[in-house]
């Protein structure tokens, strides 16, 4: 399964997710802000990052970008008019909040899939 960098302010929903996730079978580093997984170094391990659309956001998405093996990014927002500036900032899906779990686990498994033929190539 998918080693996974989750950011979510929203605590409630960050908890959720990432019981779910681990639940799946994914290893998942979950954060409430955009600053400690840079911190951490997580995206370097990262076969995925969902973020929400959050301050910071944009600067976590480039870093995804740029660290030794970039990662796929999966942002998750209700805002409805998140997604061109998500995409401008380099990620590859987007999320519309409320979603169902078999939703981000199809986004999830086709993110990492890619991820994997990109490396392979």
């Amino acid at each position: 399964m998918a080693r996974i960098v989750l950011i979510e302010d929203d605590h409630t929903i960050l908890d959720t997710l990432t019981r779910a996730l681990r639940h799946l079978g994914h290893a998942v580093w979950s954060y409430g802000d955009t600053r400690r997984p840079l911190a951490d170094d997580a995206l370097e391990q990262a076969d995925v990052l969902i973020a929400d659309w959050v301050d910071g956001a944009a600067d976590l998405i480039s870093a995804a970008k740029a660290c030794g093996r970039p990662t796929p990014v999966l942002v998750i927002t209700g805002q409805l008019n998140a997604e061109p500036q998500a995409r401008l900032c380099g990620a590859e899906a987007v999320l519309l909040k409320p979603f169902l779990l078999p939703e981000l686990e199809a986004a999830i498994d086709s993110l990492v899939r890619e991820g994997t033929e990109e490396r392979e190539a």
